[in-house]
């Protein structure tokens, strides 16, 4: 895992966990950016963003690690993370229930995320 300060591990465990919770957590790329001390995305920051949510995972019980979705397109400022899958514990199938996307962004009127068959 990056070595973050305590402060800024903090910050990123707050984020998942809210995921974990809520279902869905977003954070401006510059802050996020900062957090791990980086002037551009890299691997590394999806890598550890990954291992710590497997981490919150065991923690919280699961047996197989819920997907963690991220959308982040270039050129935003918003990275978006959900709790990508709905499990059958008897199966220990899934199936995805949502897809964050930003393209919404690119529509020039402003409407709001295409949302149909979350």
């Amino acid at each position: 895992m990056a070595q973050l300060s305590e402060r800024n591990v903090g910050k990123v465990l707050d984020i998942l966990d809210k995921v974990m919770i809520e279902g869905v957590a977003s954070i401006g790329i510059y802050h996020l950016l900062n957090i791990y001390g980086k002037e551009r995305v890299t691997k590394a920051i999806w890598r550890d963003i990954n291992e710590r949510w497997e981490r919150l995972s065991e923690e919280n019980g699961y047996d197989i690690m819920p997907e963690l979705l991220i959308a982040y397109e270039s050129g935003y400022h918003l990275v978006c993370f959900a709790f990508g899958r709905e499990f059958d514990p008897k199966t220990k199938e899934g199936k995805a229930f949502f897809r964050p996307s930003l393209s919404f962004l690119n529509d020039s009127e402003g409407s709001e995320p295409d949302t149909e068959g979350a």
